[in-house]
């Protein structure tokens, strides 16, 4: 990216940055410099939503790629650490303290859920890889065991702090004034003291009340720029649980922006107040939060509610209502982070306002990448830069093969214990990966007759072949569709007919005249269609062996990458969804039968394919005109 005149800024969400080479208190593996290094395991990995080990070059490669553009001031999104462990969060300062004295880079942080937790904080349990393949425990909890590790190492470096304290190590990066911002003010004035930035939260019945830190604040990095940067975390009390007991408050993870309007109602009345100052000085206002303040799914929360029922991303949307106030109190665009999603929406108002909230990826799930915001008098220009060509490590890839040779069921459903709480929670596992082929599985109408642990390892197998991270973060999601999603979220009726059918199959059952169960789909899709561009779609699928689990995988990447997840999917096979999203009309079919269920999963298909530009694009100021770049 060439040197631009205009102010720059770059927007980093989701980072989970886990440091490799930091110190746990754990054995440990040693890389080929004799260095010793404490990596999650591939295991944990694939099970996850995002991926570990690997956040640690692709933070360095980001800021490296920022720095050669020139770009000196970088947001931090939020869920900036792993989990915000005391000796995660050290080491991300350090990093961050690197490169601002080498590159000059000045940092603005937001917290993230996955930062920090309420008032007091909460145990952190993780595993980590040893030189045989197994595993150590390293916990702040000293009430866990695990009967399967190589070794348990209690520790405080694993503790994550709450408010105040948490942000103790971020505190150079924009939550207290470095000095030598233009300006620089919280909700609660100039003052940088944290007691003078507290506010009351209380417990849904109103009967629990503690104080908490407000961590929100404004900024003028560059002249007539201002980052509105909005602590959106919110810890509400839970009824009935006195302070200090465990569980004492409830997570933020799912309140977002909802959260906010109940709890943090206060604030709106400084964004109107930041808002017409900026208008009044003629500076250039954008918010940001970690959490959404627009649906980033297309608008498909109520098809999602109605195929799936209430999953997590459906608890996490925000309502409309956020959009309206936020319009109201004159913010115009909003970055987020929080859903690991690359998308644009936007809200417009009765009086002509508009909210753009551009959802910005996160580095460590597909698909990977960051925001870059242009600014010019008359509209923001968006890109999205990627790291899909960054290559894989070769010692963590050595120990990922390592910890699958050492055991004959490496993916298991393994749980490490809490001494009074029996098994935490861990998703059910597949078999170990066979050695088989890792390009696509079987013929589509083999595919079915395998299995689904069989096309859980074959897909395994292809994260593990990846040679390069964009590969690598697209067969990972690929690989959480069977093995995560479908199984948590999905009514099983629904997801044991996406293993046993092939796209072609969906092709039959859109022109069945009949109302077809889902559990006797695979059975009434014998007969082949008379029209031509039925019989026609079906040789395509056909012909490129594609199954209705190949359809959900791209289904995900698409709903989470946008126009990022196009090329990656190809021409070929969107022309093909395309084509039997076409036969599915809307509303021909009773809401119990498997045609109305596929109807609304090609519904949301073309809702997340018709999206906003969200690669490259810009906002015209004056009106929120959104237009794709070349």
């Amino acid at each position: 990216m060439p040197p631009s005149s205009a102010p720059r800024i770059a927007i980093v969400a989701d980072v989970h940055y886990h440091d490799v080479y930091g110190n746990y208190g754990v054995e440990g593996v040693f890389d080929d410099a004799g260095r010793r290094m404490a990596l999650r395991r591939l295991s944990d990995t694939v099970k996850s939503t995002r991926v570990f080990n690997e956040s640690h070059a692709a933070l360095r490669r980001t800021l490296d790629d920022i720095a050669a553009a020139g770009i000196g001031d970088v947001v931090l999104l939020g869920d900036y650490s792993d989990d915000g462990q005391v000796a995660t969060v050290k080491s991300l300062r350090l990093l961050l303290e690197d490169y601002q004295r080498r590159h000059g880079l000045r940092f603005h942080a937001l917290p993230g859920n996955h930062d920090i937790f309420a008032l007091d904080g909460r145990h952190r349990t993780k595993r980590f890889l040893t030189g045989d393949g197994g595993y150590s425990v390293a916990t702040s909890d000293a009430g866990i065991t695990d009967a399967d590790a190589a070794e348990i190492v209690v520790t405080p470096a694993m503790y994550c702090p709450g408010y105040p304290e948490g942000l103790s190590n971020m505190a150079a990066f924009g939550f207290f004034p470095r000095g030598d911002e233009l300006h620089w003010e919280t909700p609660f004035g100039s003052e940088a003291a944290v007691e003078g930035r507290t506010y009351e939260v209380r417990s849904p019945d109103g009967r629990v009340r503690r104080r908490l830190m407000e961590a929100s604040y404004l900024v003028e990095p560059l002249p007539d720029v201002w980052l509105l940067m909005i602590d959106a975390n919110v810890f509400a009390p839970v009824d009935g649980i006195a302070p200090g007991d465990a569980g004492d408050f409830a997570d933020s993870t799912d309140a977002g922006w909802n959260g906010m309007l109940k709890h943090k109602a206060f604030l709106f009345d400084w964004f109107a107040d930041v808002a017409r100052r900026a208008k009044a000085a003629g500076k250039c206002l954008m918010a940001f939060s970690h959490y959404p303040a627009i649906d980033p799914l297309d608008g498909t929360r109520d098809a999602e509610l109605a195929l799936l029922g209430r999953t997590g991303m459906v608890k996490r949307i925000p309502d409309a209502a956020v959009a309206e106030r936020l319009m109201a109190a004159g913010i115009a665009v909003h970055f987020s982070g929080h859903l690991h999603v690359n998308d644009t929406a936007r809200s417009r108002s009765t009086d002509g306002g508009y909210l753009v909230n551009v959802a910005v990826p996160s580095l460590v799930a597909f698909p990977c990448g960051y925001k870059v915001v242009t600014i010019h008098p008359d509209r923001l220009e968006i890109d999205t830069p990627g790291l899909d060509d960054l290559a894989r490590d070769p010692v963590i890839r050595r120990c990922y093969q390592m910890e699958m040779a050492a055991s004959p069921s490496p993916l298991r459903g393994e749980g490490t214990r809490r001494a009074d709480q029996g098994v935490l929670p861990v998703a059910p596992s597949q078999p170990s990966p066979s050695s088989g082929p890792t390009g696509h599985l079987l013929p589509a109408g083999e595919k079915g007759k395998q299995g689904a642990g069989w096309e859980v390892r074959q897909s395994l197998a292809r994260v593990q072949a990846a040679d390069d991270y964009g590969t690598f973060l697209y067969e990972h999601l690929g690989h959480l569709v069977g093995r995560r999603h479908l199984k948590r979220e999905w009514p099983k009726a629904l997801a044991d007919a996406l293993w046993a059918l092939d796209l072609a199959d969906l092709v039959l059952l859109a022109k069945r005249p009949e109302d077809i169960a889902l559990a006797d789909a695979k059975t009434v899709t014998a007969d082949e269609p008379q029209a031509a561009d039925a019989v026609a779609l079906m040789v395509e699928s056909r012909r490129l062996g594609l199954s209705a689990m190949d359809f959900l995988a791209d289904w995900y990447r698409l709903r989470m990458g946008s126009e990022l997840a196009l090329p990656w999917i190809g021409a070929e096979k969107l022309g093909l969804y395309d084509g039997v999203a076409a036969l599915y009309p809307r509303a021909s079919w009773p809401a119990d039968t498997a045609q109305a269920s596929f109807a609304l999963l090609f519904a949301m298909y073309e809702r997340y394919r018709s999206g906003l530009p969200s690669n490259r694009f810009s906002i015209r100021r004056a009106d929120g005109a959104i237009s794709a770049q070349s």
